[in-house]
């Protein structure tokens, strides 16, 4: 990536975060100023911007080489994590889904049992009226 994709991956992932420019730097202890001039690509992160920016988004202090180099921000373990969390999350997701549904079915049955034992009563109601 060049610094201008970088500015931008940085201000999309801020953005993600629903972070202004003024709270994302303070979080990163910079200057609202160092990080919107950053974002937008007009100079690279000094090492005290890097290790701030790194700091707030939980990235590694290296994140701008490894962006520039086309890698990852994040350590290769902290991506696993993530994704763990994530399918951790959806598998929860899930279960509350399949709970749910599960519900449903077992109202479904007994609306189907109800009806079941009335339909007998109703066919003898209606012998009874013929006869």
């Amino acid at each position: 990536m060049n610094l201008q994709e970088i500015g931008t991956y940085v201000c999309a992932e801020r953005k993600a975060q629903k972070l202004s420019v003024r709270a994302a730097a303070q979080l990163a202890e910079i200057s609202r100023q160092t990080l919107a001039d950053f974002e937008a690509g007009k100079h690279p992160p000094s090492p005290a911007t890097q290790r701030g920016i790194a700091s707030w988004m939980n990235w590694e202090v290296d994140w701008f080489d490894r962006l520039s180099a086309g890698g990852d921000p994040l350590p290769q373990a902290l991506q696993q994590e993530d994704e763990i969390s994530l399918l951790e999350a959806r598998v929860e997701s899930l279960e509350q889904d399949m709970r749910g549904l599960h519900q449903v079915v077992k109202k479904l049955q007994d609306q189907i049992e109800e009806k079941l034992e009335t339909q007998p009563t109703r066919a003898s109601e209606l012998g009874a009226q013929s006869s």
